[in-house]
């Protein structure tokens, strides 16, 4: 029958899955990051505000979450959010912010201002 599989073929597949997910779990690994140890005393810096909800204008969108790691090159958020339209700054809620089901990798480069706003 079409389409039916043999238990060496379930076997097969399920060794592919593993290797696949063994993968991953490396890459994660390389890709962990870990609070920067530089900091600046003049002025504030991300170092300030980890665990703190920033805010992170970057070239092209508006994000918004907590900020629990970052290196040189990326800041990690959790409850993150991109923030289509913002509304009056004043206001405490953004007027159109969407959440993203997991956590976000903010490249630093392309952000102009990080700041702890709403």
């Amino acid at each position: 029958m079409a389409g039916t599989m043999t238990e060496a073929d379930l076997k097969l597949a399920l060794g592919r899955a593993e290797q696949k997910a063994a993968a991953l779990r490396k890459r994660l690994k390389y890709l962990k990051l870990h609070p920067s140890k530089k900091t600046n005393k003049d002025n504030p810096c991300l170092e300030s505000m980890l665990g703190e909800r920033v805010t992170m204008f970057c070239g092209v969108y508006i994000y918004t979450g907590k900020l629990v790691s970052f290196n040189d090159t990326w800041a990690r958020l959790e409850d993150v959010a991109i923030v289509y339209e913002t509304g009056a700054y004043d206001n405490p809620k953004w007027k159109d912010a969407q959440n993203l089901p997991n956590w976000a990798l903010a490249n630093l480069r392309s952000c102009e201002l990080v700041t702890i706003l709403k």
